[in-house]
């Protein structure tokens, strides 16, 4: 029989021997990727990937919760019953010199459903005994009127069918023949316990608000599960005898309990040889075995002395609904006890986490107020971004400096999207400089400089030179004939004053030179490239700096009256797709209609479409660092293209209030 100086000698070894194992981790820093790194996706599911993708874009909020370990334990601790027959100390370990330790030995395996709920699949196998001081005869009284010969517990009595539980095949008779009452026997039990079940565990201490990690986690726990237990007595003697108890003198009181219980040692041999009360009209898949389903609920502790090993307390109470696990239901005039039994099993666990390398501990033991406050501390700049772009426009003209190719474009003259001024005719003479910012390519070489070319001469002409009737070239080229002239058609005949006005213009024209060939028709009109009208972030007004680019296209859509632009609006990146689509859906309609409003442009050949994110300036955006709008200045636009006539597209069916205006029409 080992003593309790035996087993804190083997606790301390198995201490002293593990030692080496339970060398904590040094540090505060998880040996884990953060959650904006590309590394942190090795530690995400596939089916949680596509969120990880959002968060990273900055389309979701919350960031893919990581593959985490399993943990797998071993529990040893004590077993005791709550029932009508006392349990005793759990430390005493023999039943009348026999070694009879009240031990239970569980294991599990737990997976986290969060940082606060996890589940668990529990096991557990042990046994556990206890005996009353006092004598009892309660087992024979019966409660029924109409038989007052009635034996409760048959499993005293002597019958039959209990003989087939019994390896000897003799069921303890205390009943006396003459009397048929029933003598008094001191009521005992060993129980035998299986037990599966499930846990579902609630952490409540890994949520810290000033330390990032904790190397305790206290938990508690409820679940249900199925017990099969079996439960024998002592009651027979070596010889297969009932025990007599003649000999034993009366104790009533508490203090003297110590002493009977020394007593029943030297008397009981400690065999628990016989089957106790059960049930048989239960269902029971597991033989001698009776089962029962149960819950239980629990609370345990657990300190940490690594990522992988830590080791807990617990304590569990399983409700069963039976009162057969002492072996004992009967009070002392025959009626049932009240209550049902219960076992209590609290044990030492020794876990470890299992998983691969891209997993983490498990969630319970790490704190999800991490990235939170990650986020929070993190400073708009650091030292591993690249270097900040110019994100000032010094010269006004609504392209920043990182994108503008003339930095220092002249105020109200025009630029293109990479902020160079525009001449639009190509003649060497800026637009805000020429006065013909339209002068025809064949003229080119003969502009002065205002940008303006010699107008076309007048044809001169010659009736002489031409064929055909002489009036219609007299009338072509028609001039003022003097007074005398007239005064003298009023005068004269028709025949003759035509013969005399024809004379006279002979005489008085000077011969015109024959008309040159009529010119080329001139090239059809074209409109070249157009500014863009540039957005702030979440706005669809527009900009006052960006009038210049409104009036330049206003400008060309006079100059080719016959021609249609398509108004296209365009996003960022941010924001999910439906409420982009709306935003840039707004921002075309707002060109669009200024143009038609304060610039004259009949509003049908002024097409509103949109674009939404899917067409940016600037792609392979730079995710995860703050304070840097440049890589998507460009991307918040109004762009225009020549396009066919038509209809504008419908607003999309997306948040109405996305986008705002200011100031507000």
């Amino acid at each position: 029989m080992l003593s309790k100086r035996h087993l804190l000698l083997v606790f301390f070894f198995l201490m002293l021997g593990t030692a080496p194992l339970l060398a904590q981790d040094d540090g505060d820093d998880y040996p884990y990727p953060p959650f904006r790194s590309e590394e942190y996706s090795d530690f995400v599911s596939s089916k949680n990937q596509d969120q990880q993708d959002k968060f990273l874009d900055r389309k979701y909020n919350f960031p893919a919760k990581p593959k985490d370990k399993l943990e797998v334990g071993l529990t040893v601790g004590s077993l005791l019953v709550s029932g009508d027959i006392h349990g005793n100390s759990p430390l005493k370990w023999s039943a009348s010199g026999n070694l009879s330790p009240k031990l239970g030995i569980g294991g599990h395996i737990r997976k986290s459903l969060g940082y606060v709920f996890s589940i668990r699949g529990n096991f557990m196998a042990g046994s556990t005994w206890g005996r009353n001081w006092q004598w009892t005869d309660g087992w024979s009284k019966s409660s029924r009127n109409s038989d007052p010969f009635f034996i409760p517990n048959k499993a005293l009595a002597g019958n039959v069918n209990y003989d087939a539980y019994n390896e000897n095949g003799n069921t303890p008779n205390y009943v006396d023949p003459n009397s048929r009452l029933g003598r008094n026997v001191f009521y005992n039990y060993k129980t035998k316990i299986r037990e599966l079940s499930v846990s579902g565990i609630v952490n409540l201490h890994n949520i810290r608000f000033h330390k990032r990690q904790t190397n305790l986690n206290l938990y508690g726990l409820v679940g249900v599960g199925g017990t099969a237990y079996r439960t024998f007595m002592d009651q027979l003697d070596a010889n297969g005898e009932e025990y007599t108890h003649t000999d034993l003198a009366s104790v009533y009181f508490y203090e003297d309990r110590s002493d009977r219980l020394s007593q029943l040692d030297e008397m009981y041999d400690g065999t628990f040889e016989s089957q106790a009360e059960r049930h048989f009209d239960d269902f029971t898949p597991f033989g001698n075995f009776s089962y029962k389903p149960t819950g239980h609920v629990g609370m345990g502790i657990a300190y940490k002395f690594n990522r992988n090993l830590n080791l807990a307390l617990e304590s569990r109470v399983t409700y069963t609904n039976d009162d057969l696990l002492d072996g004992q239901r009967w009070q002392e005039w025959g009626a049932l006890t009240r209550d049902y039994d219960t076992y209590v099993f609290t044990g030492l666990m020794v876990n470890y986490n299992i998983g691969g390398s891209n997993s983490v501990e498990p969630l319970w033991w790490m704190n999800p107020l991490d990235y939170a406050y990650a986020e929070i501390i993190q400073p708009p700049c650091c030292d591993d971004l690249p270097e900040w772009p110019d994100l000032d426009d010094d010269d006004g003209d609504g392209v920043p400096n990182v994108f503008d190719e003339e930095p220092d474009s002249r105020a109200g003259c025009p630029v293109d999207t990479k902020g160079r001024m525009i001449d639009s005719d190509r003649d060497g003479i800026l637009d805000c400089d020429d006065e013909c910012p339209h002068t025809r390519s064949d003229k080119i070489d003969q502009v002065n400089d205002k940008g303006c070319a010699p107008p076309d001469p007048e044809p001169k002409f010659s009736c002489k030179d031409l064929e055909g009737d002489i009036c219609d070239c007299a009338r072509s080229c028609y001039r003022p004939l003097p007074d005398t002239v007239i005064r003298e058609i009023k005068t004269v005949e028709t025949k003759t004053v035509v013969e005399k006005v024809i004379e006279r213009v002979e005489v008085q024209m000077t011969p015109a030179p024959a008309p040159p060939p009529p010119p080329p028709p001139p090239p059809p009109c074209t409109i070249g490239p157009l500014p863009n009208i540039l957005f702030d972030l979440n706005k669809y007004s527009i900009r006052p700096e960006f009038e210049p680019q409104l009036a330049e296209v206003a400008r060309a859509m006079r100059e080719c009256p016959e021609k249609s632009l398509c108004v296209i609006g365009h996003t960022d990146s941010r924001s999910g797709n439906a409420y982009n689509d709306v935003l840039s859906y707004k921002r075309a309609k707002e060109v669009a209609d200024r143009l038609a409003r304060d610039y004259g442009i009949d509003r049908s050949r002024l097409i509103v479409q949109y674009r939404g994110e899917s067409q940016p300036v600037v792609g392979g955006m730079v995710i995860g660092q703050k304070g840097i709008d440049a890589d998507q200045a460009l991307n918040r636009r109004v762009e225009f293209r020549v396009c066919p006539p038509g209809m504008d597209m419908p607003m999309p069916a997306g948040p109405a209030n996305a986008g705002t205006r200011q100031p507000k029409p």
